[in-house]
């Protein structure tokens, strides 16, 4: 029997937005993307999301990124990662125990790929994630493919592949995955999230 088992990077295998983490990193502590703290835009924003699934301050944060280097990127992302990343290891272990059990392991995550180059490859995992757009090695400072909510359609062809599927995720937006699973692990931060993935059919909740 061939098992697949799905993972989420951001909030699941680390507690941190990993875009958001490289971009605020990048430009520096007094320089963070977009004011994302501002309530106002952040209501702005929220609207978006659910009206026109339209990321409006990743938009933009991502926008400074043009006319920088691919290879600038991929490398600041590596340094980056390997210090700031904490890991949810909790999780950790229970892939690893997914792993020792025969599944092959595929993160799916709509992290930009200078960040999940770097995880995939300090893991020895393979990553389908949103790719950046380039040009001659440049950063275009938009992306490419953004799969934040079309990881259901991206992973589809792989799924037929395999006989039974599995995935865990703290992403709300990948119901439409998990219900494509023979079964699914929720990670929650909060009782209301909790509550759900129980409501919505996972098999168990992981409450960090």
């Amino acid at each position: 029997m061939k098992k697949l088992f799905l993972v989420d990077i951001c909030g699941t295998l680390y507690r941190e937005n990993t875009t958001f983490l490289f971009l605020d990193n990048f430009f520096g502590s007094s320089d963070k993307c977009i004011t994302r703290k501002n309530i106002t835009l952040k209501i702005i924003n929220k609207i978006m999301l659910v009206l026109f699934r339209f990321d409006l301050i990743k938009f933009y944060s991502l926008k400074r990124l043009k006319g920088i280097s691919q290879e600038t990127l991929y490398v600041e992302a590596a340094k980056i990662c390997r210090s700031k990343l904490t890991e949810n290891i909790g999780i950790h272990k229970f892939i690893d125990l997914k792993k020792q059990d025969g599944y092959d392991i595929v993160l799916v995550s709509a992290t930009i790929d200078p960040v999940a180059s770097y995880i995939s490859s300090s893991l020895g995992i393979r990553c389908i994630s949103s790719q950046l757009k380039y040009d001659n090695d440049k950063c275009l400072g938009v992306l490419e493919d953004d799969i934040f909510f079309t990881k259901h359609k991206k992973v589809s062809d792989l799924l037929l592949k395999y006989d039974l599927v599995e995935m865990i995720t703290d992403n709300k937006t990948d119901l439409p995955l998990c219900q494509k699973c023979n079964r699914f692990y929720g990670v929650s931060y909060s009782k209301k999230d909790a509550h759900f993935w129980s409501e919505n059919g996972a098999f168990k909740v992981y409450e960090l």
